[in-house]
């Protein structure tokens, strides 16, 4: 099982110039790298503003205290934050938007002895007696409108440098 959130948009009118253009350049994949990182970007802020109880993650029981001795909310040795690197996982979608997710799942979560992968699906699933505690989340709408921006300006760059918009006289 992957963790990802699909952001769509609609890009209709540049998929028309795209198609004139031929097929993603490096400056069209540019934006989308660009997307990625403006959401990993968020996506950590966001982690940290949750796992220090400013969202709405379930607060740690009293157990889980005593044993860690903090309050943070998954957030042991570091190792899930390490991980939360959307960006290697951009892949282009059809016509509609992009596919975000965390990149690299490689190693385990020193104290438990847990693969990241399955520790951050528990949590983002939410299994048992374990909240539901959303990592991989859909962005706001001004991250989205960020996102937008920076792959159409990447479009916008494609077409220009394929000579598609004439400059006004």
């Amino acid at each position: 099982m992957q963790i990802k959130t699909r952001v769509t948009f609609n890009f209709w009118k540049l998929n028309e110039l795209k198609k004139k253009a031929g097929a993603l350049d490096e400056y069209s994949k540019d934006g989308f790298r660009r997307a990625g990182i403006i959401y990993t970007e968020w996506m950590l802020k966001r982690f940290d503003q949750y796992s220090r109880g400013g969202g709405n993650w379930r607060p740690i029981s009293q157990r889980r205290f005593n044993e860690k001795g903090n309050r943070r909310i998954l957030y042991d040795t570091g190792d899930l934050r390490r991980k939360l690197q959307a960006s290697k996982s951009l892949l282009p979608l059809k016509k509609r938007g992009i596919s975000l997710g965390i990149g690299s799942w490689s190693g385990r979560h020193r104290p438990s002895g847990m693969s990241i992968k399955n520790l951050a699906e528990k949590h983002q699933l939410g299994r048992g007696k374990l909240p539901s505690r959303v990592i991989v989340a859909n962005p706001t709408r001004a991250v989205k409108a960020r996102m937008k921006e920076a792959i159409f300006n990447g479009y916008k760059t494609s077409i220009a440098k394929a000579g598609l918009v004439q400059k006004r006289p």
